[in-house]
């Protein structure tokens, strides 16, 4: 199949397929249990003040983030017709996830939901959100247990099986030339970026993140390290 022609494919699915297979219904509920799961480490106690998202699409994670903050910007490669309106602490700005347009150590806190996979260089991207974060910052990022057996089964039995019956019958290819990377080659690059930095993973069902193939879910809260300067100078 010649590229133009997945690229049709792919449009059509996004398009067309996509948001039916996540709105309502069980894959809704999943869906949004997805963007609960990655911020459930915050409340309203926690604030940060300038929020970076990486990957945003149409700004679905924003009704979910739980913490306080003041200006929120929504990343993406291009910004879709479907964004959603949200207030005026929000923005959406068109750029390439591994070539961020914005100063050195600025975000408080930097989310990448279900991105990492679809990318061509993942860990360029780490290493432009280690750039753009502030000492002390926090980075939040969710990975499928892609390829996980658990997965793969509830995918084939879910997602792929409605996509047909939907009259889409490329919905595992779709799924396998943009799922590329390897949850196993993610959480490696991942630690090697922010080996510095604390990191807490955990898993969904299963706490533990390394049984991903018994998981479906891996969720990262990265915190990065606060420069010497600065505890000099809070001592």
């Amino acid at each position: 199949m010649s590229t133009d022609g997945f690229e049709d494919l792919q449009k059509r699915f996004y398009k067309e397929i996509y948001p039916k297979l996540v709105e309502g219904g069980s894959q809704g509920r999943f869906h949004s249990f997805t963007h609960r799961f990655l911020e459930k480490p915050f409340d309203k106690s926690a604030t940060f003040e300038n929020v970076l998202e990486v990957g945003a699409g149409s700004g679905e994670h924003y009704q979910f983030v739980r913490h306080q903050f003041s200006n929120y910007v929504q990343s993406d490669i291009r910004i879709p017709e479907s964004a959603m309106t949200q207030d005026a602490r929000s923005s959406f700005v068109a750029t390439n996830a591994e070539d961020l347009p914005f100063v050195d150590n600025y975000f408080d806190r930097v989310v990448l939901t279900c991105l990492l996979h679809h990318l061509s260089n993942p860990l360029t991207c780490l290493r432009e959100v280690k750039r753009v974060v502030k000492p002390g910052g926090h980075i939040s990022i969710l990975v499928p247990a892609d390829p996980g057996f658990f997965y793969r089964a509830l995918r084939f039995l879910t997602s792929v099986r409605r996509a047909k019956k939907l009259g889409f019958d490329s919905g595992a290819l779709v799924h396998a030339l943009e799922h590329r990377n390897h949850v196993g080659s993610l959480n490696q690059m991942i630690k090697y970026v922010f080996a510095e930095s604390e990191i807490k993973s955990r898993g969904w069902p299963l706490v533990i993140a390394s049984w991903w193939n018994l998981n479906l879910l891996i969720s990262y809260q990265i915190r990065t390290p606060i420069s010497v300067t600065l505890e000099v100078n809070l001592a």
